[in-house]
């Protein structure tokens, strides 16, 4: 998938695969999705007259999940679940959506426990608990 900015250029390209397999009760869902930037972010400064160079802003994501589905042993709907995953930035600067100050950006692993509860085919009920494993990054 691509994205063009106003003037029709080429901004973004989206590339993502998938894969999933399963044996007995177990079943093992992979992700990955990489952003390639075209497009070179103009040179910005931080308050000291420091150059941030922004570079081409490449991002690359992925996650796996296991599920594991409970039914058979508990006699209800219920599959539970482990999942890591982790967002990688080429960039260590990116100008924030939300107010558009400068922040900086770190690569964010996270880990999620969790339970769903399926009532119908039209309402599941999920609880996940996710860890962020002690990584952070300043943007909202």
């Amino acid at each position: 998938m691509t994205k063009l900015d106003g003037q029709d250029h080429l901004r973004n390209t989206f590339d993502g695969v998938d894969f999933s397999m399963g044996y007995g009760m177990l079943r093992v869902r992979n992700e990955v999705l990489l952003m390639q930037a075209h497009l070179l972010r103009p040179a910005l400064y931080d308050a000291a007259g420091n150059t941030l160079d922004f570079g081409k802003p490449h991002q690359l994501t992925y996650h796996s999940t296991l599920i594991a589905d409970l039914e058979a042993l508990v006699r209800r709907p219920v599959q539970a679940f482990a999942r890591y995953g982790r967002w990688q930035p080429k960039t260590h600067y990116t100008v924030d959506g939300y107010d558009g100050s400068i922040v900086s950006i770190n690569p964010v692993s996270l880990f999620s426990l969790g339970l769903n509860y399926k009532f119908n085919d039209h309402l599941r009920v999920k609880f996940e608990y996710t860890d962020s494993l002690a990584t952070e990054t300043q943007e909202h």
